[in-house]
């Protein structure tokens, strides 16, 4: 937890510290932030950072935001998820 809320800690000195996610799939003002097993969702304003959502590492958090899946086929067949 002492990490988690460390590296968060640091969104507020510097928000671009994550990966913006317009440059993967769509056009869109998140961004994301992956610490210790977690994915922290986050939308960059003019005076303050506000994390819209957390999703942990093994869930698709693509899928559950704009309905896009990270996971193939193969995957799919293969685990049965």
């Amino acid at each position: 937890m002492t990490k988690i809320m460390r590296d968060i800690h640091h969104l507020s000195d510097n928000a671009k510290i994550g990966i913006e996610i317009s440059k993967m799939y769509e056009d869109t003002d998140y961004w994301y932030l992956f610490t210790f097993h977690n994915y922290f969702i986050y939308r960059i304003e003019k005076v303050s950072v506000v994390i819209v959502n957390m999703f942990n590492e093994k869930e698709d958090f693509m899928l559950k935001l704009f309905g896009v899946s990270g996971r193939t086929k193969e995957s799919v067949d293969y685990w049965g998820e």
